[in-house]
């Protein structure tokens, strides 16, 4: 019995011993011909230019900064159409406005992709604006910038453009001085006349988001920041006469509303705003 133990050990030994290098032989031919090999011997060198608009007092755009982050990618099956998903990448950063790079690429053309970090600095506003700088956010739209049709041994030159926008916590503002006219008469036989809002007068300035009431001084003025950019709702309560006949006058509460800009930067002209002859309201 045990000899007959001892001779099957052998017989399946031996098949593992025969079986063992077939496995192995058949593993490292599939590595040998797989579809996956990726060729990354033939190159061509990328110039790319990174510009954003840093300096609103100057024409044209200024190089993104130094040191910025700049991802470099091609796919791999841009080298070879079987390879399914992965790239090959490399990470650059920005020096003088450029970063130069050589990448792989296939004789049929590939497409080389630009992933730029983004980043935050004071953007230089236009001479008279209320500030001299705001925090501006720069971004590359999408994220991403390509460039397409790559072949081996060119020298290609890709230019990239970030767009800017204001940091959430940041609201632009602008002086503004209003001069504000109104009808505050109305007569059954003479034409109606404008008449300056009078003194002591509180007017309400308000947006979506933004609101203010302040007094009217002399001559109907009054001035405040208002938020740059946007329309401005002013309104104001006040006593108006009408006279329907020669024995019939009476006064009442009216209300008057108007709107005023936008205004893109400060001003000290005046601003006319004609109030109308506004609504009841009472």
């Amino acid at each position: 019995m045990k000899r007959t133990l001892y001779w099957k050990k052998i017989a399946v030994l031996g098949i593992l011993a025969i079986a063992l290098p077939m496995g192995l032989a058949s593993c490292d031919d599939s590595v040998r011909t797989s579809a996956l090999t990726i060729d990354t011997a033939e190159k061509a060198s990328v110039t790319a230019m990174f510009y954003a608009d840093i300096d609103k007092t100057q024409l044209g755009m200024e190089y993104a900064p130094d040191n910025t982050p700049v991802v470099v990618s091609v796919n791999y099956s841009d080298l070879n159409p079987a390879a399914g998903s992965g790239s090959w990448r490399d990470t650059l950063h920005i020096q003088n406005g450029a970063i130069e790079v050589e990448v792989p690429v296939s004789s049929a053309g590939s497409t080389v992709s630009f992933f730029p970090d983004e980043f935050i600095m004071e953007q230089i506003q236009p001479h008279g604006s209320n500030a001299e700088t705001v925090t501006k956010i720069y971004r590359v739209p999408g994220s991403v910038s390509t460039l397409a049709n790559v072949r081996p041994g060119q020298n290609r030159f890709h230019e990239v453009t970030y767009t800017d926008q204001n940091v959430s916590s940041h609201s632009e503002v602008v002086d503004i001085r209003f001069q504000g006219m109104v009808l505050l008469e109305e007569h059954y036989q003479d034409p109606d006349s404008l008449v300056h809002i009078p003194s002591g007068t509180e007017v309400t300035l308000f947006t979506n988001e933004w609101a203010e009431s302040i007094s009217v001084g002399s001559n109907g003025t009054f001035e405040t920041s208002v938020p740059a950019n946007e329309s401005i709702q002013i309104e104001f309560e006040a006593q108006k006469t009408i006279q329907s006949d020669e024995d019939t006058i009476e006064t009442f509460n009216y209300k008057f509303t108007a709107v005023a800009g936008p205004f893109q930067s400060s001003t000290p002209v005046l601003q006319a705003v004609n109030f109308g002859g506004g609504s009841l309201w009472e």
